[in-house]
């Protein structure tokens, strides 16, 4: 099977991060309500439920940003998640030009394959040798 349709680091952006079709169920899952209607009634019924939906988002945005926050607490999460893991990582770049550099992961007991890799990374290319 070709790696664009299974690794996420090749689909070229299609995807958009989504790996499963848990959004399209979920979506089902808002519209349940709406099945048996007519599908102008059920027209209506999605419009309002997205402008809802937005509204309600930019709203929340709006008062994160007045705060000072640039970031969702979910994003800043995942970012602190990702930059604690990365202080165990040592990036040397190998090449400017062809964009290739080396990962080497440091010795953790703690993480499940206990660090001690090296993996070498092609920019230019999208290749990645794990």
């Amino acid at each position: 099977m070709p790696k664009e349709k299974w690794a996420l680091a090749f689909d070229e952006g299609f995807r958009y991060g989504a790996m499963t079709t848990n959004v399209s169920e979920c979506f089902n899952g808002v519209l349940k309500g709406a099945r048996s209607l007519p599908i102008t009634a059920m027209v209506k019924y999605t419009w309002f439920k997205l402008n809802t939906y937005f509204d309600d988002r930019r709203n929340k945005s709006i008062a994160q940003l007045k705060l000072g926050k640039r970031w969702c607490k979910y994003a800043l999460d995942i970012f602190m998640r990702n930059k604690a893991k990365a202080e165990h990582h040592r990036v040397t770049r190998l090449s400017a030009q062809q964009q290739s550099y080396q990962i080497d992961t440091l010795h953790n007991p703690g993480t499940t394959g206990h660090g001690d890799h090296t993996h070498g990374v092609n920019l230019l290319q999208r290749t990645c040798i794990c």
